[in-house]
């Protein structure tokens, strides 16, 4: 396990993980018309793997460029995935 986490392996493996999450949550919205919206999700799930990447870099002497950048577009996507979840209150 310490290989593996050393290696930035796991989060190699979490951007897979997260792959399959977002190919299966797309293929079960497809075949019955429920579940989440699927933009907002990717945008969510892009935020994730951009920090992983970040992690990726980080644990293998990656460039303090390529992590800030990773970071950065982390930090987009989040924005981006919280303005489509923003509703306005209702003034009533």
């Amino acid at each position: 396990m310490q290989s593996i986490i050393e290696s930035g392996a796991i989060s190699v493996i979490a951007i897979a993980v997260m792959a399959a999450e977002f190919a299966g949550l797309a293929v079960y919205k497809r075949r019955t018309g429920r579940g989440p919206r699927l933009v907002p999700l990717a945008a969510f799930l892009l935020a994730g793997t951009c920090l992983m990447f970040a992690l990726y870099l980080a644990l293998n002497d990656g460039d303090w460029r390529g992590i800030a950048a990773s970071l950065a577009l982390a930090f987009a996507a989040h924005l981006t995935e919280l303005s489509m979840r923003w509703r306005p209150q209702d003034r009533s």
